[in-house]
């Protein structure tokens, strides 16, 4: 399925956001997370708290790729999509270094 191909590793460089050791996020992406947790709760509005809650709860598992990946990518791009594009743009800001290829070409397929 085509959701699978945009799944596949793509070989680039990308800023590690976890230990490959422990598992343990770097303290880079601790703060990703916790802004990005921030942007969500003060800046889309659009959203319910159910939503915003399972919108953040989804942010770990697209800063690598896991069997929670592709769930968790696509329910974040559909919440995208209720948000403005200024809370769209500020989300982008936050994660993109940092999430992986999978997600990346979920979230933002263009």
């Amino acid at each position: 399925d085509r959701t699978n191909e945009r799944c596949l590793t793509r070989n680039r460089f990308q800023v590690p956001s976890h230990c490959r050791e422990c598992g343990e996020p770097y303290p880079w992406t601790q703060k990703t997370l916790s802004d990005t947790a921030n942007l969500i709760e003060n800046e889309m509005s659009e959203l319910t708290s159910d939503e915003q809650a399972d919108f953040k709860s989804s942010l770990p598992n697209i800063m690598f790729e896991t069997s929670e990946t592709k769930l968790s990518a696509e329910r974040i791009a559909k919440y995208l999509g209720k948000v403005s594009s200024l809370a769209k743009e500020g989300f982008k800001h936050n994660v993109f270094n940092l999430a992986s290829e999978c997600a990346k070409r979920l979230i933002w397929p263009s």
